[in-house]
């Protein structure tokens, strides 16, 4: 699967901690992509097209207009297209539902159950607080992702956030800006919640996902990153071919470790993963 990630946007109406965000580029954008480098996007693209286009941030939904716009034109470009937006969920709006709806954007929505991403937090941050589980609910296509911080719990998180958004996926992903000081201790506390999960739900592995791990479940052959600087947009050279999980957790966690991180979800999950989890 020929894959590229395109950047909307670095501003955001949040400030997570474990944000990968920051990692992108020394200079960053204020606002959104200029008109001149949506250009270079958008020659490019019809230069060369791809199974999966992906909306990433910053908080792309902080500019609607942009993504409707990037929405229609890949299409006029590529019909049989498939999309991806990565958002914290809070601005998810009625008409945003529509617009992913209509046009087959799955939407992969990053959500905790407690802490500054929490539910609780989530909704002091959304405009429509009232309506926005709802409306999440409402989408066809969407996940939760879960960013895992280093020993702390998710077993009961995931199926608290299970509970409340039962038609979808949960995937805990690990903080990615701490993976190089992970240790023994780090797969031994994971095999430790994921036994409990186990036991608190036996059929854990069909809604749930633990992210980058799975041996032989990438199908992302060919990938590119359009990542903003100051009026331009420039092609991330990192952004490599991933053939065993994620990249970036094979290049940062070390390699022992990861080999164990790996083997620890053929056996809790066997192999029997029910979503994608190299998105």
């Amino acid at each position: 699967m020929k894959r590229i990630l395109l950047d909307l946007t670095y501003d955001c109406n949040m400030k997570c901690p474990w944000c990968v965000a920051r990692y992108v580029g020394a200079e960053k954008l204020a606002g959104q992509i200029s008109e001149s480098s949506y250009a270079k996007v958008m020659e490019h693209l019809k230069q060369e097209q791809y199974d999966l286009y992906t909306f990433h941030g910053g908080e792309p939904l902080l500019y609607p207009e942009l993504l409707k716009r990037y929405i229609k034109d890949i299409k006029a470009i590529n019909p049989k297209a498939k999309m991806m937006l990565y958002t914290n969920g809070t601005l998810i709006t009625q008409d945003i539902a529509f617009l992913l709806n209509d046009n087959n954007v799955h939407a992969c929505i990053s959500l905790n159950a407690e802490g500054y991403k929490g539910l609780m937090h989530f909704i002091q941050t959304a405009p429509d607080a009232e309506e926005i589980f709802k409306t999440i609910r409402q989408l066809r296509s969407y996940d939760i992702r879960v960013v895992k911080q280093r020993f702390k719990p998710f077993a009961y998180e995931s199926l608290l956030l299970h509970n409340i958004f039962m038609n979808c996926s949960i995937n805990t992903v690990p903080d990615y800006t701490t993976l190089k000081d992970w240790t023994q201790a780090d797969i031994d506390f994971i095999r430790k919640e994921l036994t409990l999960l186990k036991d608190k739900a036996k059929y854990f592995y069909t809604w749930h996902t633990l992210m980058q791990g799975f041996k032989h479940g990438c199908d992302c052959t060919d990938k590119k990153h359009y990542y903003l600087v100051t009026e331009d947009v420039r092609e991330d050279p990192e952004a490599t071919v991933t053939q065993s999980g994620c990249s970036f957790f094979r290049r940062n966690m070390p390699l022992h470790l990861y080999t164990q991180y790996q083997d620890l979800c053929e056996e809790f999950y066997g192999g029997k993963n029910n979503v994608s989890n190299n998105r």
